[in-house]
């Protein structure tokens, strides 16, 4: 049951465009529950747990391009 609502709550979020407290509250937990998903968290007995989605990987823009005005890593290495 409890993989069931895990599941939910990144369905909403991803999905429905649900913001987290609406989510958490949708699937009937609390929203610190709701940030341990997201986040993962750490057990009192020294445990990880891992986030159930990596919400970083997939949101993370491309590194933009320097300024012309820098050197680029090729004529650095040059230098």
């Amino acid at each position: 049951m409890c993989e069931a609502r895990r599941a939910e709550y990144v369905r909403l979020l991803d999905e429905e465009g649900m913001n987290f407290t609406q989510a958490a509250h949708a699937v009937g937990v609390s929203k610190r529950t709701g940030k341990a998903w997201r986040n993962g968290r750490t057990r009192a007995t020294g445990r990880n747990e891992k986030p159930m989605v990596d919400w970083y990987r997939y949101t993370m823009d491309k590194p933009k391009t320097l300024h012309p005005r820098y050197l680029s890593p090729e004529e650095r290495i040059q230098i």
